[in-house]
């Protein structure tokens, strides 16, 4: 699996309206999903990276080439 992936977080639905790219927190990268019957689990190497006045800015990683490795339990919606 592939991804792109972007969140952000407010302490109130008030501040949405100001929201801007600069807020958000986006991560890409890839891995492999196991398809165990009730454990669904993921495997990942991510790059997190950040938008700063419309310039990307890469994060450092965790795992000496810059990257982050990431477990995630994830469920499919449909």
């Amino acid at each position: 699996d592939f991804f792109l992936s972007g969140t952000v977080m407010y302490p109130s639905t008030a501040a949405l309206a100001h929201m801007s790219l600069n807020d958000f927190l986006f991560s890409t990268g890839g891995g492999v999903r196991l398809t165990i019957p009730g454990l669904p689990i993921g495997l990942y190497l991510v790059k997190r990276f950040r938008f700063n006045n419309g310039q990307i800015e890469w994060q450092p990683g965790n795992t000496g080439i810059g990257l982050d490795f990431v477990i995630s339990f994830n469920t499919q919606i449909f």
